[in-house]
């Protein structure tokens, strides 16, 4: 049986993948893995956490918890802005915020849920980096007798 945060973290990033993030025209990427020469602004995918719930007699829960996070940087410290960060988040809870991810393996879920937004900013040696936290709940299940 195929691993039910595999599951979803190939779901997430097909669903945000193919949502069309833009910035001022431009694609926004989304990573699991942010290679070396990725330029601002982009999404990372991080999962936080998965633990089996009590479900019933048929089926198998667990409650999945993943963070993203909306990276923008800016070269001058004066010229630092929210708003890049806001309007991907708009872009990615659009997406996101009480939709069903198109799972595999049979597994089904209940609605994503957005359960906390935050911003950091942090200064690096060339640019001011801001970053913006978006922390998703999920609850999914599938079948005991699927693969057993």
């Amino acid at each position: 049986m195929p691993s039910v945060d595999l599951v979803l973290q190939k779901a997430l990033y097909g669903t945000l993948s193919t949502a069309g993030l833009t910035f001022n025209g431009n694609p926004v990427s989304v990573y699991a893995n942010v290679p070396p020469t990725a330029g601002a602004p982009y999404v990372v995918l991080d999962q936080i956490s998965t633990v089996p719930l009590n479900g019933n007699v048929a089926c198998k829960h667990w409650e999945s918890v993943f963070q993203l996070t909306v990276l923008t940087a800016f070269e001058v410290a004066g010229q630092v802005s929210d708003l890049p960060g806001l309007d991907i988040q708009g872009q990615i809870m659009a997406a996101l915020d009480d939709q069903y991810l198109p799972l595999t393996d049979g597994f089904q879920m209940h609605p994503i849920q957005v359960s906390q937004t935050r911003k950091l900013s942090r200064f690096t040696q060339n640019s001011v980096e801001v970053l913006r936290y978006i922390t998703l709940k999920m609850r999914v299940y599938q079948e005991k007798n699927r693969d057993e």
